[in-house]
């Protein structure tokens, strides 16, 4: 229980994250019908003389067996919050063979992953965790949210 818990909480800080993306602002590409594991994006503050006003570059990543949040991405004033430290390194099902192991339409997905369609993006988490008494417990959680920029 204490895995799913952690597993829902951490798609709903991804999924409040995103849904306040530009699409313009998504990268990679938002045209590109693929997934990824990073996603980078700029949330709209408002406008102002009327231009929009841009936040800081924003950046959620699958890397590592972390979920990592980050503002500036890679500059020397880089905020880093880790969001989880148990990411499976490929979603439930899936192992890299370059099929579609878990039958989602997906090919060799990671344990964090992003598909865009119009403004939805679909987001996925697998963690996976060693029992103390043996063995791995893993749970998967999905949602989508529609860009609200």
């Amino acid at each position: 229980l204490a895995l799913e818990d952690q597993a829902r909480r951490t798609l709903d800080q991804i999924a409040f994250a995103v849904m306040g993306a530009d699409r313009d602002t998504l990268f990679p590409d938002p045209n590109a019908p693929n997934f990824d594991d990073t996603v980078e994006y700029q949330v709209s503050l408002g406008v102002e003389n009327g231009a929009v006003v841009w936040g800081d570059p924003e950046e959620i990543s699958g890397a590592n067996a972390q979920v990592v949040w980050s503002q500036n991405p890679g500059d020397p004033d880089e905020r880093r919050v880790v969001w989880s430290n148990v990411v499976r390194p490929f979603l439930e099902g899936e192992i890299q063979n370059g099929t579609d192991d878990n039958q989602n339409g997906l090919i060799d997905e990671k344990g964090l992953n992003f598909t865009l369609q119009g403004n939805r993006v679909t987001i996925r988490l697998t963690l996976e965790r060693a029992q103390p008494k043996g063995g791995v417990h893993t749970q998967s959680v999905e949602t989508s949210v529609t860009l609200r920029n």
